[in-house]
This record gives structure tokens, C-alpha cells and sequence, in this order.
């Protein structure tokens, strides 16, 4: 076993006191939709037109809706407006070049007091949502389990292997606002990031994917799934939804989401004072303990006699 295991910690363990306010929990999805373009990937509200293409088709296909797009500064705006200090604090401690993160942290904070449907800015919707969604609903949840098979093993990450069908999705959020999944979700994070070691809890995507993406949107709605309204669909093409309009073309995707989180070795975290030296001795811990447990080719040897 790593030493890291032994001593620290995991990242998405239960929060153990109140982070984020509770607020009034809506009965109604409200028609907005919401859209996010976070530095690094965009500078400003100029989209490239394999995009802003995406976004006027959406915004074609539902007329009756309002349409909310987010640059930075909107961002920084909305949380100074809707959150106390803390959060915002929590929130500019992501590093800048890690945008995918900031971006799954600001869509909860987005969707807990706005509600309303977010979609990723990559993906496309192909029906209408006044067809999908139904009076009733106030969470909908989708994994990837689609109809043709195409994302088969998708989203069964390591840390979500107690979770049959593995990630909720969050590419998209369909929600009333103050739903407690969301402030859950939200709590969560908040906690991880108070807790994050580059070299414990690692950087890049997986450092992403643990530390604000699927593993603690799926773990803290999992831990209260039972206890509040929402519909299950096995995957999102029940929801007339497309993952990506770039069609599998991984590559260009990268090529248009600038230093994507993927090539990341830096930390996630802006880390503090104290916890600059305290991940040094980790590093150190974690050496020590490989070398000790390293056999020694010396003793393997046998032994030469003359």
C-alpha cells in the first residue's frame, strides 16, 4: 500500500460541516439555458464557428427559451452577487490553466441558484427541450448507457466502481433551482479543494475528473439519491442530446480548447504556504517507502565463491 493512502486522507470523503448556504428548492425546471466560455479555451465571448454554429441551432431550436452565455467576467460577477467570499476564494484558487475545472464548479454554483438546463458548449441538442422535459421534473440524471452502444464503458472511472453504470453525467445539468444534489455537489468540491495535493490526488485529467468533475458530482448525489425528486434516464439521447459536435475528432477538440487539462502536470490548486512544504515531505514519504520496499540487487545476487 502507498504510503499517501496510509497517512492522507481521500479526496470526495463526506464534508464534515455546512459550506454553502441552503436555499429554497424550486418545484419547475425554469427555460434558460445556460453556456459557459472559460479562459484558457476562449478569449472573451468569440466563439470559433464550429461553436457559435452549435450555439445559434440551439438557440433556434428552442425560440420560447432565455439564453444565458458566461464569459470570466460574467462569472466573477455572478459569484461576488449570489456567494459569500469563501466561495469565490475557493474558486480563484484553481489555477487559471485548469478552465475545465473552474468551469464544473462554477456550473453547479450556476445551477443551484438559477436552475434551468446547462449544456457543455461542445455538445448539441437535436430536439427541442419543451420535448423532454416534463412538467413534474426538478433533476434529471443520465449515465452513458445509450441506445446504440456507442459509449460503452464510458464514465466506469476506478472511483465510481460501487456506482452501477458509473457517472452521472454533468455535460449537462437539467434542474429546478435549490435542488440539494446540487448543494451537495457544491459541498463536496468545496471540500476537495480544501484537501487537494498535487502529488497526493495528481493533476491533469485525472486530478480534473476526482477533484470537481463526474467522481464528486456522481459520489455526493449517490450518497442522497434516495431522499430527493428526479428522473433516471440510462443515457443521453433520451434527452435528444449529442456529447460532442465535433464527432469523435478528439484531436480537434483539443486543438480548439487550448492547453487542454489533459496535457496538465501543474497543480490543480493554487497551493498555500503551509501546504507547499507539507507536499514536498509527502513526496519524500512516498520515496523513502518505494526504496525501502525496492529489493536490493546486491543481496538478490548469488553469492560468488572463489
Amino acid at each position: 500500500m502507498q504510503i499517501k493512502r496510509l497517512l492522507i486522507p481521500q479526496l470526495n470523503t463526506p464534508p464534515n460541516k455546512e459550506l454553502v448556504q441552503e436555499l429554497p428548492a424550486g418545484k419547475t425546471i425554469p427555460r434558460v439555458i445556460h453556456q459557459i466560455g472559460i479562459r484558457p479555451a476562449f478569449q472573451g465571448r468569440e466563439l470559433p464557428p464550429i461553436l457559435q454554429e452549435n450555439v445559434d441551432h440551439l438557440r433556434a431550436l428552442n425560440p420560447e427559451w432565455e439564453y444565458r452565455f458566461y464569459d470570466d467576467d460574467d462569472i466573477s460577477d455572478f459569484l461576488v452577487r449570489h456567494y459569500p467570499p469563501h466561495v469565490l476564494d475557493a474558486f480563484q484558487r484553481i489555477h487559471p490553466r485548469y478552465g475545465a475545472a473552474r468551469a464544473d464548479l462554477f456550473r453547479y454554483l450556476l445551477m443551484y441558484k438559477m436552475g434551468g438546463v446547462y449544456l457543455d458548449i461542445k455538445s448539441r441538442a437535436t430536439r427541442p427541450l419543451d420535448e423532454l422535459i416534463r412538467s413534474e421534473d426538478q433533476f434529471i440524471l443520465s449515465q452513458w448507457r445509450t441506445a446504440d452502444g456507442q459509449f460503452t464503458a464510458w464514465g466506469e472511472l476506478h472511483d465510481l466502481r460501487h456506482i452501477p453504470g458509473g457517472e452521472y453525467q454533468q455535460w449537462h445539468i437539467f434542474c429546478a433551482p435549490g435542488h440539494p444534489f446540487l448543494r451537495a455537489v457544491i459541498e463536496q468540491v468545496l471540500f476537495n479543494l480544501g484537501k487537494y495535493d498535487p502529488f497526493l490526488h495528481e493533476a491533469g485529467k485525472n486530478g480534473v475528473l476526482r477533484l470537481t468533475g463526474p467522481v464528486p458530482y456522481t459520489v455526493a448525489i449517490q450518497r442522497i439519491l434516495s431522499g430527493h425528486p428526479h428522473r433516471f434516464v440510462s443515457g443521453h439521447d433520451q434527452l435528444g442530446l449529442e456529447y460532442s459536435v465535433y464527432s469523435g475528432n478528439q484531436q480537434s477538440h483539443e486543438q480548439v480548447f487550448k492547453e487542454h487539462y489533459k496535457s496538465q502536470t501543474a497543480s490543480i490548486v493554487r497551493l498555500g504556504l503551509h501546504k507547499q512544504p507539507l507536499s514536498q515531505v509527502y513526496r519524500l514519504a512516498q520515496y523513502c517507502h518505494d526504496r525501502l520496499r525496492r529489493p536490493n540487487p546486491l543481496r538478490a545476487s548469488p553469492s560468488h565463491a572463489g
